[in-house]
């Protein structure tokens, strides 16, 4: 068993690959969320009237209510359209969809514990995977996704690498506006954003702290 482990620690990315693994099949075939609820028949509108996003309407809790009136911008619903358009909004095919958003996560939840703690990375990755949080709220909803992108945002402001850091930061800011597009709840990490762009204190920076300002106003 120690010889296991040894070996599994020099394999970092089989762990990775193994820990993946086990989230998908525990996910794959479990049935649909209640909250899910609202994701696909915002999807299913979105597949049939995809320039009027935010015009259809969720029967939630008996009562028909239109889409934005649940404060959710539309770019996971378009997604998850995009996905059961090809495949049907079924549970296997949009929880597959759903583990590349869990494998993002692992990969840079990873990579970021290298920049800190790199003899515990691994470690703090399996606690992280193998969490009742982590594994229970994959289903469909946003969590995931958005806690994937906050991870990749966060790696690219942090990683000390002068010869692309204005491009880690221009690309920071594109994955932010499209996290804003999945739950507005990430607003928070635009003031990390405008931080860290300061303390640089270089002018070329500044069109990447207008990007997601620049999205939400379109």
């Amino acid at each position: 068993m120690l010889r296991l482990a040894k070996r599994l620690a020099a394999s970092p990315r089989l762990v990775l690959l193994l820990l993946w693994a086990f989230a998908t099949l525990l996910n794959l075939t479990k049935a649909f969320h209640i909250d899910d609820t609202v994701h696909l028949e915002a999807a299913q509108w979105i597949q049939q009237h995809p320039f009027a996003p935010m015009s259809g309407s969720i029967n939630w809790d008996h009562v028909s209510q239109p889409l934005y009136t649940s404060n959710h911008p539309p770019l996971y619903f378009y997604l998850v359209a995009a996905v059961g358009s090809l495949t049907g909004f079924s549970e296997v095919p949009l929880h597959l969809f759903q583990s590349l958003f869990t494998l993002l996560a692992l990969v840079y939840f990873y990579k970021l514990l290298l920049l800190f703690h790199k003899e515990y990375a691994l470690v703090g990755t399996c606690l992280l995977a193998l969490g009742p949080a982590f594994l229970v709220s994959q289903n469909l909803m946003i969590d995931i996704p958005i806690l994937s992108l906050s991870i990749v945002f966060v790696y690219l402001l942090l990683k000390e690498e002068d010869a692309h850091r204005v491009r880690r930061y221009y690309m920071a800011a594109l994955l932010l506006s499209a996290g804003l597009l999945f739950k507005y709840t990430l607003l928070p990490l635009y003031l990390v954003l405008l931080y860290a762009a300061l303390r640089e204190r270089k002018y070329n920076l500044i069109p990447a702290v207008l990007v997601p300002m620049a999205v939400l106003a379109v």
